[in-house]
């Protein structure tokens, strides 16, 4: 399928929530929190190109801006970001993960950056749901078997 020029120079808000973070601070300490946020923030620094725009905006949130680009584009990156986040988290006792929502920011729709974020929000709150579910039904699954890994799933 052929993508026509204003597929490509779409602008997408993407906002990320770091699942976990609280209990990686009361469980591990706030060091392995601080060391949690510090590499997803060189990760999101390496996959990012130099005109997407990203800030911490808050406790475990961050907020990214993709000019430019397709929404597939958008996507794949933060897959690839949630990806070397997951791959990172190998060495340390807990799983690092990042839930996004990715909402299209049409120009011609007048509203506030609030309002931007709020919808971002909702849309990442219903990934870090689904992927709580997700963690739940392989603790459950372990417990049953009597199995107790090293890794703490948040």
């Amino acid at each position: 399928m052929l993508k026509t020029k204003e597929e490509e120079n779409e602008v997408f808000l993407g906002l990320m929530g770091l699942d976990g973070l609280k209990k990686v601070n009361d469980v591990y300490g706030h060091r392995e929190g601080d060391r949690y946020i510090s590499t997803f923030s060189s990760l999101l620094r390496r996959v990012l190109r130099p005109t997407e725009i990203a800030e911490r905006i808050g406790g475990d949130e961050f907020a990214v801006i993709f000019t430019q680009c397709s929404r597939q584009y958008a996507q794949q990156t933060i897959r690839q970001l949630q990806q070397q986040l997951k791959e990172a988290s190998l060495s340390l006792n807990f799983i690092m993960r990042v839930s996004a929502g990715l909402i299209a920011i049409e120009s011609w729709i007048e509203t506030d950056i609030d309002t931007l974020l709020s919808i971002a929000d909702e849309a990442m709150y219903k990934q870090e749901y689904r992927h709580y579910r997700q963690v739940r039904a392989v603790i459950r699954e372990r417990d049953y078997k009597g199995f107790c890994g090293k890794m703490a799933h948040f």
